[in-house]
């Protein structure tokens, strides 16, 4: 179905606009100073394609964000988009690095003297990989992930595992999957049982199927969303070690 063209905005959403620019203190840009703090690389073009040639993340459509706000969108959210956009591999401090702006969410790497932990690989195994390469190319010198931590249940947490590690390194012990309890069954609750309700929940929430641009959709908040082509997996963490039971007391009851 063909979308409709867009509407201009009325005179009340442009006064609305207007009273936010004049209430809030845009001058103010020390966001992006934080924002942009420890930037090492960026991958140029922003782009990832799935094994197809599609397109599975597009950063660089999100180009039109430079610009000021226009009276359509709300000044403040411009603001949030142009903060969010922002995107590559940044140092957080010694020994620890993110990827940003290749997924709905940010993968961190920790270094370590035989190899790196991740923490929390995106969403899908292109993003993932793409976010991997990105690393290796500019710090991690094919150091190999010796553990992976899935922070939550939330698929853009986990969903871009197999991108990162093989299910051979798993079997094999060389990599360990490490989640908090009770993460499967509310992964399945989540993603599987009210998966249908979740994805209809997202498609109104981030106005993905709108086209980009300012008469469209200028982000998802805390980042954008990625496209349909991607392909999500999951690994189950790997199992952990029986807990030692403490041994019991010998020492006799204290009378009052």
């Amino acid at each position: 179905m063909a979308t409709p063209d867009p509407k201009p905005p009325t005179q009340t959403i442009i006064d609305q606009q207007a009273q936010v620019k004049a209430t809030l203190p845009f001058d103010d840009t020390i966001d992006f100073d934080d924002a942009g703090a420890g930037l090492l690389a960026e991958k140029d073009p922003n782009q990832v394609v799935n094994a197809a040639g599609k397109v599975v993340w597009d950063n660089n459509q999100y180009s039109f964000l430079s610009a000021n706000a226009p009276d359509t969108v709300n000044p403040s959210l411009w603001r949030q988009s142009q903060l969010a956009v922002q995107a590559g591999l940044y140092r957080v401090t010694d020994k620890i690095y993110q990827v940003r702006g290749l997924d709905l969410s940010n993968t961190t790497f920790i270094e370590g003297d035989t190899g790196i932990i991740v923490i929390d690989p995106l969403t899908s195994r292109e993003c993932a990989a793409a976010a991997l390469q990105l690393y290796q190319d500019n710090r991690g010198h094919g150091k190999p992930v010796l553990a992976m931590i899935y922070t939550h249940s939330h698929a853009d947490h986990f969903g871009g595992v197999k991108g990162m590690i093989s299910d051979a390194d798993v079997a094999a012990g060389r990599v360990s999957v490490i989640a908090p309890e009770g993460f499967l069954e509310h992964a399945v609750s989540e993603n599987v049982y009210a998966g249908t309700a979740m994805s209809r929940r997202a498609a109104y929430m981030y106005g993905a199927a709108l086209a980009r641009g300012a008469q469209g959709q200028v982000g998802a908040g805390l980042a954008r969303p990625s496209r349909r082509a991607r392909s999500p997996s999951s690994r189950r963490p790997t199992p952990s070690p029986p807990r030692a039971r403490p041994a019991p007391s010998t020492a006799s009851p204290s009378s009052s």
